[in-house]
């Protein structure tokens, strides 16, 4: 039976392929004799070396790449209840990855390893809620997963969750905590946030701030938003916050364009004619 209770080696050597980042930072040799140690926890029950030993196998690490294999020590390990074991085999599932794609499986599993605290489960449920792909669709339950995922630190949940307020999506409109959750994004490296804070000071505060959405707009246009260059083309075109600058808005809307931003590809054949 597999148990929870870590053997005492597994502890010591989870460090070792942290610190070895699954075999990129170390030898071949290094990763090799590390995954043929994990194998003696894994065989005596150890869940947390069973799900180590599976994603090892799954990537081919320091082991021929196995997914048959990696999936049975993921399915043994998810059974002892691993969180992390849990929420593979949701993305596995989520996107037919060695199985058959089943969306109803997949959110069975990252709903057990939400359950478990697994902050980046919590944000795929509320994801699979928020579309309705495989599942009925549920806004608000969507934002409540968004909201727990966020609270354990989860990035992308904190981007999520801003957008819910920003927009009204499960929730009241609330600009306030729109731009608390975006600049807690920001901060923990989930960029698009950028956008997000720049839409909220340029359309959703009383009275605008289009000093500071204009900054927001040009530190995320820096990092290759669309979205964010396409608000600068529409700032420039309206002078909101500068002079109305027509040749500037086309200089903004042909960059956004040219990522494939579909209302910039609009305004440019309304303003010169342009198609791509």
């Amino acid at each position: 039976m597999p148990t929870t209770q870590n053997h005492p080696l597994t502890k010591r050597l989870i460090q070792l392929i942290n610190r070895a980042n699954f075999g990129r930072y170390a030898s071949a040799r290094f990763i090799n004799e590390v995954a043929a140690l994990l194998e003696i926890p894994a065989r005596e029950g150890d869940s947390t070396a069973m799900y180590w030993l599976g994603m090892l196998n799954w990537d081919g690490w320091g082991t021929p790449q196995n997914r048959e294999r990696a999936l049975q020590l993921l399915h043994v390990a998810a059974e002892a209840g691993n969180r992390k074991a849990l929420f593979n085999l949701g993305v596995a599932y989520d996107n037919g990855f060695s199985v058959a794609a089943n969306r109803m499986k997949a959110f069975s599993y990252f709903m057990a390893a939400a359950k478990l605290g697994e902050a980046e489960a919590m944000h795929s449920v509320g994801d699979m809620l928020s579309t309705g792909e495989g599942i009925e669709r549920n806004l608000c339950k969507a934002k409540y997963w968004y909201l727990k995922s966020a609270k354990r630190g989860f990035a992308t949940a904190m981007y999520d969750i801003a957008s819910c307020y920003q927009q009204g999506k499960g929730t009241k409109q609330n600009t306030r905590l729109a731009v608390q959750w975006f600049e807690r994004a920001v901060e923990q490296g989930e960029t698009k946030a950028l956008t997000g804070l720049g839409y909220c000071y340029f359309k959703l505060v009383s009275p605008p701030n289009f000093v500071l959405a204009r900054a927001y707009f040009e530190q995320a246009s820096e990092l290759g938003h669309p979205n964010a260059i396409y608000n600068l083309g529409i700032m420039a075109e309206n002078g909101h916050g500068q002079p109305q600058l027509l040749p500037d808005a086309v200089f903004w809307y042909r960059k956004a364009a040219e990522l494939g931003h579909e209302g910039a590809l609009l305004k440019l054949a309304s303003l010169t004619g342009e198609t791509f």
